[in-house]
């Protein structure tokens, strides 16, 4: 009867079954992400968009600010503005420092 059943195979394939709950939705995630970030290619087995499909594509991510793009330090997401501003900002004489703050 050892020849047909092989248990530590069984114990293995019962742990992963157990813990699907677990790591299915991460899974799940990470290929959402993966198909989403090759939308412009036609995801991972679609057919590749036409030139117009893939502006609109294009413009839908900008738009939604979902994807993970490198942007680079002090940037931020309004591509290359300097740093806000308040309407009051060049009114104002010189800025004083923050006062220093106790503890840690």
């Amino acid at each position: 009867m050892d020849d047909y059943i092989n248990l530590p195979l069984l114990g293995k394939l019962l742990v992963v079954a157990v813990l699907a709950p677990a790591w299915w939705p991460v899974i799940k995630e990470l290929w959402k992400e993966i198909d989403a970030s090759l939308v412009e290619e036609g995801g991972v087995f679609g057919e590749i968009p036409t030139e117009k499909e893939a502006r609109k594509l294009s413009r839908q991510r900008r738009i939604s600010g979902e994807s993970l793009i490198s942007v680079p330090l002090g940037q931020g997401k309004r591509s290359g503005v300097g740093p806000k501003r308040t309407p009051t900002a060049g009114k104002a004489g010189p800025r004083q420092p923050a006062p220093k703050r106790r503890g840690f």
